[in-house]
């Protein structure tokens, strides 16, 4: 969640993704906007002021994680959204880890700062406070955990430790990177590889550049489901899922561990027609199990950013 003070309302050199008439605008990096709770709202505002007062900044956008730890992610996606409204939403907490402010400072210079205002997140001892009247349970505005770390072994142990948690995996920031609104080769995601079988049902090839690379076509079919199913349920607990509705469902892979021109190789031995008749794609890979490679499934029970690893 992206989080900034209305340049309508306060001298915030900003341009913001939408028109809005709040104090507070909080947006994904999608620049969609946000459904967040009042009283976090409230605490953001004087969070923003306060934080822009003592750094001096002309502009400011905070960075940060709409989350809180044992309510499922699509639960949290749709209070966001707006599509459900429910007590539990208001215990969730804004996890804030980064910022930008119109300058090119290194990371290592932006979190030394957020560590040297770190009082402005200790909501006990803050005006937010005195001026909102929440129950114990609420959510806050927190600063993220961040850690400083120098060996490789460091790194996998908090890793592991984190896994181990029950979290999904670790960010790592490069310490001389500047604030990138885009994608990133300064920040780093570490999680665990999922790695399943799929039936594949075809292929098709790219656009461009990829217009003979191929890429394949799987159905996510009852056991994808199934793979689906019980991910979702170590992770955040979403088991109320109906199956008919995404064993149909289809995603495609792209080939993993071939250069391009390897990939154009294959892409041309697809088409070959052999002696029955049929294609060497039909021959040798349509219905066959294919091992796929990815890191999260959709709501969809897709696997997302899916890799095609080999067939069996």
């Amino acid at each position: 969640v992206m989080m900034t003070l209305n340049p309508n309302h306060y001298s915030n050199n900003v341009v913001l993704p939408f028109e809005s008439d709040d104090a507070v605008v909080c947006y994904s990096r999608e620049c969609k906007p946000l459904q967040i709770s009042e009283h976090l709202l409230v605490e953001l505002e004087i969070i923003l002021k306060d934080f822009m007062e003592r750094t001096n900044a002309k502009s400011l956008v905070f960075d940060g994680e709409y989350y809180n730890h044992g309510i499922a992610f699509q639960q949290i996606n749709g209070f966001a959204r707006g599509e459900a409204e429910s007590s539990l939403k208001d215990t969730i907490n804004i996890y804030v880890y980064d910022y930008y402010d119109g300058t090119h400072s290194n990371y290592e210079l932006r979190y030394t700062i957020l560590e040297d205002n770190r009082d402005l997140f200790d909501y006990e001892n803050s005006a937010s406070s005195i001026l909102c009247d929440v129950d114990a349970e609420m959510g806050h505005i927190l600063l993220s955990e961040t850690n400083k770390f120098s060996d490789t072994d460091s790194i996998l142990k908090y890793y592991k430790d984190t896994i181990g948690a029950g979290y999904e995996g670790i960010m790592l920031r490069i310490p001389s990177g500047e604030y990138e609104f885009s994608r990133s080769n300064n920040l780093i995601k570490i999680k665990p590889l999922l790695s399943y079988e799929y039936e594949c049902i075809g292929y098709k090839f790219g656009k461009g550049k990829d217009a003979d690379i191929p890429v394949i076509e799987c159905v996510v079919g009852e056991t994808g489901v199934n793979y689906a199913v019980e991910w979702w349920q170590t992770k955040n607990g979403y088991a109320n899922i109906d199956r008919n509705n995404y064993k149909n469902g289809k995603f495609f892979a792209k080939l993993k561990g071939l250069t391009e021109d390897e990939q154009r190789k294959l892409g041309r031995e697809f088409i070959v027609i052999e002696a029955n008749g049929k294609t060497r794609f039909e021959n040798r890979y349509l219905g066959k199990k294919v091992t796929i490679e990815f890191l999260d499934f959709s709501k969809e029970m897709r696997p997302e950013k899916a890799n095609c690893k080999s067939f069996t």
